[in-house]
């Protein structure tokens, strides 16, 4: 899960701002979340991102610490209207919880309620027909 989170960073990263050239090999998490909020806020997302996923790569040994980073890469994509990312992320997160214990539950919360929001919400719930259409099409094909 790691590495699609890492490798959809880097994919949609370029989309949003500049990132930094170099990140600080000595920065504490506390940092660079801090560093990564502070992008945020000021909607410089392609920025927020390098700092989350630097934040993953150094720290993905804590489970705590990468679902807290992995919660705020997928409400990044929310935040950019990329509904189909986000949702897959959200549910990746979900997902953890039964196979990682003694996660903060506020990440599963806040992901459950952000997928209920994507789901319910008929701007959004579009996307999620076009790709169920788009599945039935391959298998309907895959029986002829």
């Amino acid at each position: 899960m790691k590495i699609l989170i890492v490798s959809l960073t880097l994919f949609f990263a370029a989309a949003c701002g500049s990132p930094p050239k170099v990140i600080d090999e000595n920065l504490t998490i506390k940092e660079i979340m801090r560093k990564a909020q502070d992008a945020y806020s000021k909607k410089y997302y392609r920025r927020a991102l390098a700092y989350y996923n630097a934040g993953l790569e150094r720290f993905s040994t804590d489970e705590s610490i990468a679902v807290s980073i992995e919660y705020e890469i997928a409400f990044i994509y929310y935040k950019k209207k990329d509904y189909e990312t986000a949702r897959k992320l959200f549910s990746d997160i979900i997902l953890k919880y039964s196979e990682v214990k003694g996660l903060p539950e506020k990440y599963k919360y806040l992901s459950e309620l952000k997928l209920t929001h994507i789901e319910n919400n008929p701007k959004k719930r579009k996307k999620r027909k076009d790709r169920k259409q788009e599945e039935e099409k391959e298998v309907i094909g895959e029986e002829l």
